[in-house]
Formats: C-alpha cells, sequence, structure tokens
C-alpha cells in the first residue's frame, strides 16, 4: 500500500475501503507538441517550439475487500464520484495528500478497462485526464491591492502583517508589488473608478494604456481568457494595443506600476498560480 492516498471532489478514497498500489508516481512532465526542423546536409534537427500538454494520471489501485458483493458496492460509490447522472465523465478535483495545497481538475478516462479488470481482479489501473495541463494552489484567493505586499501560495496566505483583505483607493502613482509562487501565468485586473492617460506596466516590458474611465465604470482585462469588457460588456476598442494579452505574472516577485493623471481607482489583480 502507498503511503499517500487521493482525495476526488473532496472524498478520501481510503474511505471508500479504495488504496494506492506502491508502484503510484505522480507525472513528472507533460510537454508535447516539441516541433523541430530537419534540413538537409545538417546532423540532428533545429528546435522549434512546445507547449504543456494535459497531464495524465495513471493510478493503480485496488480494493481491500475480497467479498465480491461488497466490493461491488464499493465500485459503485467510487464510479460515482467519476460520472455524472448521464453516465458521461465529469470535471472532478483531484488532491495528491503528498501535496494537499496542488489541485488538478481531471476527468477519467479509461471507463471500459475499469469495469472490466475490477470486477475480475479486483484491482484496476485508474487514468484521469488534466486536460488544463497544470494544477492550482487550492487557497488561492482575489484580493484588491494596497501598499502591503501581496504572498498567495502557501497554507496561509498573507497580506503584509493581516490575513485580511485590503481595499485601497489609487490617487497617485503606485508600484504594487506581486508575488507568484507558481509558473508564469496571466492575470485578470478589474479597474473600478476614474481616471486619464493610464498606464500600466508590469515588469517594466509590459504595458497597457486606457485614454479615460469614468466614475461609474469597471474594466476588466482577463489576459487569461483573452477578453477585455467594460461594465459586463466586450470592449476591446477600450485599449488600442492588444499588448494585455501578453501580461504575464512571472514565477517570484512582479512590479506592477499604475500611472496616470485625476486618478481615483481600485485594482484588483486576480490569478491562478500554476504547476505543472
Amino acid at each position: 500500500m502507498h503511503n499517500c492516498t487521493l482525495i476526488i471532489n473532496g472524498v478520501d478514497i481510503n474511505t471508500l475501503g479504495v488504496k494506492i498500489d506502491d508502484s503510484f508516481s505522480m507525472p513528472m512532465f507533460n510537454i508535447e507538441h516539441i516541433n523541430s526542423i530537419s534540413i538537409p546536409g545538417r546532423p540532428g534537427e533545429l528546435y522549434y517550439n512546445d507547449k504543456p500538454g494535459p497531464i495524465v494520471f495513471k493510478i493503480p489501485l485496488y480494493f481491500i475487500s475480497s467479498d465480491e458483493v461488497e466490493r461491488q458496492q464499493t465500485m459503485r460509490k467510487f464510479k460515482r464520484l467519476l460520472i455524472d447522472w448521464n453516465g458521461k465523465s465529469k470535471k472532478v478535483t483531484l488532491v495528491n495528500s503528498h501535496e494537499p495545497d496542488i489541485i488538478y481538475d481531471v476527468r477519467v478516462s479509461n471507463s471500459n478497462e475499469l469495469d472490466k479488470e475490477l470486477h475480475v481482479l479486483g484491482e484496476f489501473e485508474l487514468e484521469l485526464t488534466c486536460y488544463d495541463g497544470f494544477g492550482y494552489l487550492e487557497q488561492e484567493e482575489s484580493l484588491t491591492w494596497g501598499d502591503n505586499v501581496i504572498e498567495l501560495g502557501s497554507y496561509n496566505y498573507e497580506l503584509g502583517e493581516d490575513a485580511s483583505q485590503s481595499t485601497t483607493t489609487l490617487t497617485a502613482n503606485k508600484l504594487i508589488e506581486i508575488y507568484n509562487k507558481g509558473y508564469n501565468t496571466k492575470p485578470v485586473i478589474t479597474i473600478q473608478g476614474s481616471g486619464t492617460n493610464i498606464n500600466l506596466t508590469l515588469n517594466n516590458t509590459q504595458h497597457i494604456y486606457i485614454a479615460s474611465l469614468q466614475s461609474t465604470d469597471t474594466l476588466v482585462i482577463d489576459s487569461f481568457n483573452g477578453d477585455v469588457l467594460l461594465n459586463g460588456s466586450y470592449n476591446l476598442e477600450k485599449i488600442p494595443k492588444m499588448d494585455w494579452l501578453d501580461f504575464i505574472l512571472v514565477n517570484g516577485r512582479n512590479l506592477l506600476y499604475v500611472s496616470g493623471t485625476s486618478l481615483n481607482l481600485s485594482i484588483t489583480v486576480d490569478y491562478k498560480e500554476i504547476f505543472y
């Protein structure tokens, strides 16, 4: 029996009488689409590009009970975690007890073999696929930035010395520090209030320019999903350049500088700290 357990949709599989075989290990890499170019007469190939692909968890499991009826009842409970009322795979959360703060959104991807092997042997390999290609921190929160350093991504997040959220109105230029403990990720920035010639500069390399906002405006710049919404409606014209698509929070310390004239703004930066 493996010394870790899995929690699926908040249910520890040990409570169902399902154990993990010692041969289980977490997948290490999920890189796919490695593109390269072969040039005649040149040895090897030229690397071009790759990207993270889905994460596939192949988990050897077995039931403790040798009683066939009890095993059948346990199987029903276990399957209810993984399929919906139409018999289709459903998205569930997966947590490894060795990394209790990281969640993966997964779906079962080998249900036919699951049934066959389970009935015959009482043991099987469960294959779960995380199509996002990354996990994220369980206790990630959306915070509104003030003067304090924001640090997410541990069992307890901190906002300066205070664990509560802080709301600050920007009335002058301000530098905001953001600490990202995960891999590179794209933020969602929400701006409320008024100002003119508003500039957002991230790490001195990525820029967003907004000509003006009115006091009743709410502008959402969603780099993660590629959307811009003004007062709840899609409005790409509000930001003339598409640089906002390249807003990336790198691992570690990030500096977001907000400047402009006649500023009276509240800015919220929301992001997922992701792990491949």
